[in-house]
C-alpha cells in the first residue's frame, strides 16, 4: 500500500498503540509467536479447528496491522497505551491463553514494539490494568525496560511541538450507544480541573484506551480532542462472546501529525469490522 505522507516534512509523527494483550489467544502476535496448529494435533475435533482459525486470525490481524504500519512509518514518538501483555487469565482460569507465561508474554510484547519503533522511534508507555499486567508484578516494566522505552508511567503528558497530550489507560465504559460519549466528555473536564488547580499543565489532546474502541469529540475552535484508541486484539475472549451485547470493539491505532498547536492532523486507522466476521451455520 502507498506510504501516507505527512502534511508537512517539519511534522512530527506520533503512533499511538494500546491493548495488543500478547499472549492471548486472540492477541496481537508477531509471526514469530504465533504458534501453528495442524489437522495432526491430538485435541478433538471441535478443539482443533478452533485453535486452527485462531492461529489464522493472529495472522490475518497481524498482517492487517504491520502494512498500515509500514504505511506510516517512520513514527518520531511511539506511545504505548496499556495492556500490552494479557497476563495470567485468572478468570477463565488460563484457558484462553497462547502462552502462559509472563515472560514469553513480555517478550511477544516487545517483539512488536521493536517491529514499530525500528530503532528508529522514541517509546514511550503508560501502564494498564492490573488484571492484566500484573497486580503486584508491573510486568511492563520488563517490557519497557527490554524495548528501550524512555519512560513508563501511570500517566503520560507529552508535548510535541506545542500540542499537549495527556494519556492515560483506563476509562469507564458503557454497552448504552446514548451514553458513550460521556465518559470522553467527562474525561476531558476532569483533566482541565486538575489544571487550573496548578497539579497538571491544561491538554489539547486527551487520549483513553482500554474500551478497544475507538470514539472521538472535539471543539475545533479550541484546539481540543479527547479520544479513545482502538484496540490491538482480536475478538474471541470468552467474556466478550458470551457476556457483551453492546457496542462492538474495534482493530487498530491512530497516527498523528503535529506541526504546531493549531496545525495538527490525526488519523484513526481501523479494520474494517468484517476483517473479523461471523458466518452462520448452514442446518
Amino acid at each position: 500500500m502507498a506510504k501516507i505522507a505527512r502534511f508537512s516534512k517539519k511534522a512530527r509523527r506520533v503512533l499511538f498503540l494500546s491493548d495488543e494483550h500478547c499472549g492471548h489467544v486472540a492477541g496481537l502476535t508477531h509471526p514469530d509467536y504465533n504458534i501453528t496448529y495442524t489437522d495432526e494435533s491430538d485435541d478433538g475435533a471441535q478443539k482443533r479447528t478452533r485453535r486452527i482459525k485462531q492461529t489464522k486470525q493472529r495472522r490475518v490481524l497481524w498482517d492487517w496491522f504491520a502494512e498500515r504500519v509500514n504505511m506510516f512509518r517512520p513514527f518520531d514518538v511511539v506511545v504505548n497505551n496499556g495492556d500490552a501483555v494479557d497476563g495470567r487469565g485468572e478468570r477463565s482460569g488460563g484457558t484462553e491463553l497462547l502462552c502462559t507465561n509472563p515472560d514469553e508474554q513480555c517478550e511477544m510484547a516487545e517483539a512488536v514494539l521493536d517491529f514499530v519503533c525500528g530503532g528508529k522511534s522514541d517509546l514511550y508507555m503508560v501502564y494498564g490494568t492490573g488484571y492484566h499486567t500484573g497486580k503486584a508484578e508491573d510486568w511492563e516494566d520488563i517490557v519497557a525496560r527490554e524495548a528501550h522505552a524512555k519512560k513508563i508511567e501511570g500517566e503520560g503528558h507529552y508535548e510535541i511541538n506545542g500540542l499537549h497530550f495527556a494519556v492515560k489507560h483506563f476509562i469507564g465504559n458503557t454497552r448504552s450507544p446514548a451514553s458513550r460519549y460521556t465518559a470522553l466528555s467527562n474525561a476531558q473536564i476532569r483533566q482541565w480541573l486538575w489544571a487550573a488547580r496548578g497539579q497538571q499543565p491544561k491538554a489539547n489532546i486527551i487520549v483513553r484506551s482500554h474500551v478497544h474502541r475507538c470514539l472521538y469529540a472535539g471543539e475545533p475552535g479550541t484546539q481540543s480532542l479527547a479520544l479513545t484508541t482502538p484496540g490491538l486484539q482480536g475478538l474471541g475472549s470468552k467474556y466478550g462472546v458470551r457476556q457483551c451485547d453492546g457496542l462492538p470493539v474495534e482493530f487498530g491505532f491512530v497516527v498523528f501529525d503535529v506541526l504546531s498547536v493549531d496545525q495538527w492532523a490525526w488519523y484513526p486507522i481501523v479494520s474494517p469490522l468484517n476483517l473479523q466476521g461471523t458466518t452462520a451455520t448452514s442446518l
